[in-house]
């Protein structure tokens, strides 16, 4: 039988019709379906808590760096850490320092830790130190363990950067190998302690900048999973070559100040030499310390970014975290010659410039926000 042409041609334009039909996607319920499944996701993702801090037992990597928005410095608000004396100078001077570059300045409170005991005046409880008001042994381990159980993020809102400053020795008991004795020349904090680790930690695991100044490098160490070196002299005293008192002068000495010594650049593709203006030595920095950072643990994202070297033995004098946008440690003291200028001092001269140490600390603002 012969088939009609307008048969033909009817067939194949209803083939046609459906075939463009079933090529044109889902239907608008499936569509609707799939947007949802899509939106669910993203929800979940931005309600996710971040990953603890790298270096903690578990290894755990912190959440990767975001691109910051750009703020000039009256937008910006840095938080100076708690210490128990906010008359020390160090601590003053970085306060007066981020006041008088624009900054919001705030003075914290200390980081309280979810699972220990606190007195009325927020002092960690007795029951919770060991020998020489170290962080006792099996706490250090609970806190190095779970390190974000705090209140750190109650305090930290509004502020966009935390300096952490020099002090007291920090517990051993934290250390990489933990130790359950200090060095003898001070005691500890374990209040001071268990602050300054929770918070750095909570600023790790969510990329806050963050500046640490000797103390706080070594807490950065410390935080990482590094092991800490616990007196200068003895080690080299250890490696039978004579100390040349190159970080800090010895203990009794009448009028004590600041050491002055080259801190030598090692790697000039790191954020501490472009904070230090792309020279190669940074020289006479004031210098108060009789600890650093030993070694660093492959792996943990901290890298050492310059040195200071005294008749063959070298000693860490800058880190930072790789992982991070802004983590940057320094074992000396820039902030040390502002105030020698502000208060008048007549060693002022034996130092690096105040003028070199104002720009360092601009630098740290447009690197951490710029």
């Amino acid at each position: 039988m012969k088939i009609p042409k307008q048969a033909v041609f009817l067939v194949a334009l209803t083939l046609l019709v459906a075939l463009l039909v079933g090529c044109s996607g889902p239907s608008a319920e499936n569509a609707n379906n799939a947007n949802a499944n899509v939106n669910e996701g993203q929800t979940n993702a931005a309600t996710q808590t971040p990953q603890t801090v790298s270096g903690a037992p578990d290894n755990q990597a912190a959440e990767e760096p975001a691109q910051k928005e750009a703020k000039t410095n009256d937008q910006i608000t840095v938080g100076i850490a708690w210490r128990a004396d906010q008359q020390d100078s160090g601590y003053e001077a970085l306060a007066y320092i981020y006041r008088n570059l624009g900054c919001q300045v705030v003075l914290m409170d200390p980081v309280q830790y979810d699972d220990f005991e606190y007195n009325a005046d927020g002092t960690l409880s007795a029951a919770f130190e060991g020998n020489s008001g170290m962080l006792a042994l099996d706490y250090a381990q609970q806190l190095k363990d779970d390190p974000l159980k705090s209140n750190a993020a109650e305090l930290m809102e509004g502020i966009d950067m935390v300096i952490f400053t020099g002090g007291e020795e920090i517990s051993p008991t934290l250390y990489a190998i933990p130790k359950t004795y200090t060095s003898g020349e001070e005691d500890c904090n374990a209040t001071r302690d268990v602050s300054d680790y929770a918070l750095m930690a909570y600023c790790l695991a969510h990329d806050i900048p963050q500046l640490d100044v000797c103390r706080g490098m070594q807490m950065l160490g410390v935080v990482s999973g590094d092991q800490i070196l616990p007196d200068i002299k003895t080690y080299y005293e250890q490696q039978g070559v004579y100390y040349p008192n190159t970080h800090r002068v010895l203990p009794g000495t009448p009028d004590p100040d600041f050491v002055a010594h080259d801190v030598v650049i090692d790697d000039q593709s790191s954020i501490f030499a472009e904070l230090a203006g792309g020279i190669s030595v940074w020289e006479d920095a004031p210098a108060w310390h009789h600890q650093a950072i030993e070694a660093l643990t492959e792996g943990d994202n901290l890298i050492a970014t310059a040195s200071t070297t005294a008749n063959g033995i070298s000693i860490i004098e800058a880190v930072e975290r790789t992982d991070q946008t802004f983590a940057v440690g320094i074992q000396f003291h820039p902030e040390a010659s502002i105030r020698m200028q502000y208060t008048g001092s007549s060693t002022v001269d034996n130092y690096s410039s105040p003028e070199q140490s104002w720009e360092f600390f601009q630098r740290v603002l447009d690197k951490a926000f710029g």
